[in-house]
């Protein structure tokens, strides 16, 4: 028998918006612990805090975000001969 409540309910919409406060205040636990000295943002401390929360789905797009973000060796040794005005 499954714990949760019928669809439809007043008890199952309490439920799904009890989940989903949660999540959202595990997120912003995370973010908010995540953030270093400088005001910086570690992306792996994130990701490890929201996937110790079972925030599953959020760590792998914080991954995935992290990947995208770090450029290539190639990308920083060319704006490193870039001279700026």
């Amino acid at each position: 028998m499954s714990s949760r409540p019928d669809s439809g309910t007043i008890s199952f919409v309490f439920h799904t918006v009890w989940r989903i406060v949660m999540q959202v205040t595990a997120l912003a636990e995370a973010l908010a612990d995540s953030r270093r000295s400088d005001g910086a943002i570690s992306i792996h401390d994130l990701k490890d805090r929201l996937s110790r929360a079972g925030l599953e789905e959020f760590a792998r797009a914080v991954a995935t975000l992290a990947q995208r973000a770090r450029p290539s060796r190639q990308v920083r040794a060319d704006a490193a001969s870039i001279r700026w005005i």
